[in-house]
């Protein structure tokens, strides 16, 4: 039984503080510690949050550089193909530009050909229309001689 006594006598001992009030100081003194101690983890937080965030913005860094060089590779053999294209297209214009020039002169050449003659005609048609009006009328005069020839023999 003195065991059983001893044992209450300590159990009593040691659960007494749990009967105790807090008063207000011991709370301001409590909140300032879990105030302190959580700035303090959010710090620490913040840190390694920073670290971390610094990291994978370098290896996107990276990743984009070797992304865009990629890229700009591309555009540069892109922008070779349309210069060659552009030299076709000067090509293309030149022979372009030598077609319209002989189909021009064909169509001047053909003018000619047509046109000259039917100029040449057309001035001998006059010139011939005018000699035929002579013509008759040289007939008619030798006729009016001839009438008067035979009316009037010599």
């Amino acid at each position: 039984m003195k065991i059983f006594l001893c044992a209450f006598i300590v159990l009593l001992q040691v659960t007494t503080p749990v009967f105790a009030e807090l008063t207000p100081e011991d709370i301001r003194i409590i909140r300032e510690e879990v105030t302190a101690i959580v700035k303090a983890e959010n710090a620490e937080l913040e840190k390694r949050m920073q670290k971390y965030t610094d990291l994978q913005f370098k290896i996107l860094d990276t990743k984009f550089t070797a992304k865009f060089e990629g890229i700009d590779k591309q555009f540069e053999g892109i922008e070779k193909r349309f210069e060659e294209i552009d030299k076709q297209f000067e090509g293309v214009d030149k022979k372009q530009t030598f077609i319209l020039i002989l189909v021009t002169s064909l169509i001047a050449l053909i003018v000619l050909a047509i046109g000259i003659p039917q100029i040449i005609i057309a001035l001998r048609q006059k010139d011939y229309g005018a000699l035929e009006a002579q013509v008759k009328s040289l007939q008619e005069k030798v006729e009016l001689l001839e009438q008067t020839r035979l009316v009037k023999p010599h």
